[in-house]
């Protein structure tokens, strides 16, 4: 309801937004991506002179404009997304505080203060434009290092904390909160100087801690909506719904709102929900790289209309090259649609953005799976495994699927077994799935080893767990959402071994069938390699009895 009652308020606002000024009035306009080319430019929650302060713009930040005002007396003023999200003047004492953003020109604001620097190695601003440039491009290491000189000059001044600590939350480094404590320590009290601490307590995972510094942002300008968003992010579900209609309420240009109450939408089974808001913070920010990541899932993953996602995620792609997220959720669209090798290129390039995003990797090595790259698909689990593997066990379970396939069945069991010792089971259903599959997997490697009364079992766990799932594992890929073309080989095998009355092929056949769960027709071929074998293995003759009522199948 009050999504659309705040229409008529939005458009009333766009129409006073129309510019009053001729194009050569101004260099930038809606919908330019900016830089900020003054020192230090305020940003406020009103388009007026006196408007409250809610955070700081420094020299060489990037960001875009998505809609201005003319204040009474004229003056023109650009709502920022990205570093902003509020109100900042198109001059500052007769100078322009923005120009059109090029990578070039960042470069230049870098040599222009390496230049000051070599005039006078102490000049700390020379140093903060610098950083700051560096961090636009991404250029981490350098800009810590230029903040951090910067603060040995003088460590006093809390504004270089704050500036150094948003460097380590872009890369998600826990020093962030120590920063930003320093900096409140030393007097740094915008609004978002709070927000900066709270997000990154968020970010390591300490919601309550958030929430406080949340509300003295709050307390600090309770005219900056984005805190309000924000606040309700790091909230427990249904409360936050009022704090992000608080949040437009106070700021109906705020983009992230709508997207974030859409992706708690969506996360409840409000679809519809969800999907108006997307649509509506889209309306507002056209330019809103997330935004399109938001909707583009739920058109794939609710809506399993694919082409429609495709569209929305190479828009997200375009309007942020960086998002590793984006290129990742890409990937499963041209997944879906069956360009295997396009999504392969996505994945390997949301890894190369992201190293740690496990999402990418486990697609990535699925898709090499399919495609019999097993090697591949091996080493990247391993790779995941190598940097995530203390707090997410999943690629154990994957990288165990491509051990089988590649009839490393010793390793196959390691990692079966370390994922089960490892995972943390509390009983529900997604848990019984998983852990049901694990069983499965080792009595697969049960059954190649030879070891028939341990693979029965394993598979009577499997059952006891999840017996739905169980009995119908075919359907679920195996548990792994994973084809594999091996599954294809079972009718020729059945063939082969019928023509030949090969016995060896016959048991070939019935291993194959078995791990993909075809339990019919893996105990029919079972059944024919025992009767042409001369020497069953210990265990194999009651082996079809017991599965038989393991699986509650009547031959």
């Amino acid at each position: 309801m009050l999504k659309y009652a705040l229409m008529p308020l939005l458009s009333l606002l766009l129409l006073i937004a129309t510019p009053a000024f001729a194009a050569q009035d101004s260099a930038v306009t809606v919908g330019d991506e900016v830089l900020v080319i003054v020192p230090y430019l305020n940003v406020v929650t009103e388009p007026q002179p006196d408007g409250a302060i809610a955070a700081e713009m420094l020299k060489g930040m990037k960001s875009r404009i998505i809609a201005e005002q003319t204040d009474a007396q004229g003056n023109r003023w650009f709502y920022l997304v990205d570093n902003a999200y509020s109100w900042v003047p198109e001059f500052l004492d007769g100078s322009p505080t923005l120009a059109l953003y090029s990578d070039a020109a960042v470069q230049n604001l870098i040599s222009d203060a390496t230049s000051a620097l070599q005039t006078n190695p102490d000049d700390i601003e020379a140093y903060v434009q610098r950083a700051t440039a560096e961090l636009t491009l991404r250029q981490y290491e350098a800009a810590l290092a230029d903040y951090s000189a910067a603060i040995e000059l003088d460590g006093e001044d809390g504004r270089l904390y704050e500036y150094r600590g948003k460097v380590y939350l872009d890369t998600d480094d826990p020093r962030a909160v120590s920063d930003f404590m320093t900096a409140i320590n030393l007097g740094r009290t915008l609004s978002n100087t709070y927000n900066r601490i709270a997000i990154a307590y968020a970010d390591f995972g300490s919601n309550f801690q958030a929430i406080e510094y949340y509300d003295l942002a709050i307390e600090a300008n309770p005219a900056y909506g984005l805190i309000y968003s924000n606040r309700a992010n790091a909230m427990s579900i249904p409360d936050n719904f009022n704090m992000y209609a608080e949040a437009i309420d106070i700021d109906p240009y705020l983009a992230t709102a709508y997207a974030n109450r859409g992706l708690h939408y969506k996360n409840m089974g409000n679809y519809d929900d969800a999907l108006a808001d997307f649509n509506m913070a889209l309306e507002i920010n056209p330019y809103c790289s997330f935004c399109y990541r938001f909707r583009g899932n739920l058109y794939g993953e609710v809506y399993l209309d694919f082409t429609q996602a495709l569209a929305d995620h190479e828009l997200a792609v375009t309007y942020d090259p960086y998002d590793s997220r984006a290129f990742m959720s890409r990937g499963i669209a041209y997944t879906m649609l069956g360009n295997t090798y396009v999504a392969i290129s996505d994945y390997k390039r949301a890894l190369e953005l992201d190293s740690t995003n496990e999402n990418a990797a486990y697609n990535l090595g699925a898709l090499y799976g399919h495609l019999g790259k097993y090697n591949s698909a091996e080493s990247t689990y391993t790779a995941v495994l190598e940097i995530n593997g203390h707090f997410n066990v999943a690629p154990f379970l994957y990288r165990a699927q491509i051990y089988i396939a590649l009839e490393e069945y010793d390793k196959a069991h390691e990692d079966l077994t370390s994922y089960l010792a490892r995972m943390t089971y509390d009983g529900s259903d997604s848990h019984r799935f998983f852990r049901a599959t694990t069983y499965i997997g080792l009595a697969t490697v049960n059954l190649h080893q030879g070891d028939y009364d341990t693979a029965i079992t394993n598979y009577a766990n499997a059952f006891n767990d999840h017996a739905e799932f169980a009995r119908n594992f075919a359907n679920y890929g195996r548990g792994y959402w994973v084809t594999d073309l091996r599954e294809q080989e079972i009718s020729g095998l059945l063939l082969e071994a019928s023509a030949a009355s090969d016995a060896d092929v016959y048991l070939d056949a019935a291993l194959l069938a078995l791990e993909f769960g075809h339990w019919q027709e893996g105990l029919d071929a079972f059944q024919h390699y025992l009767d042409l074998t001369d020497n069953p293995p210990e265990g194999a003759e009651n082996f079809i009895a017991e599965m038989q009522q393991i699986i509650g199948l009547e031959r």
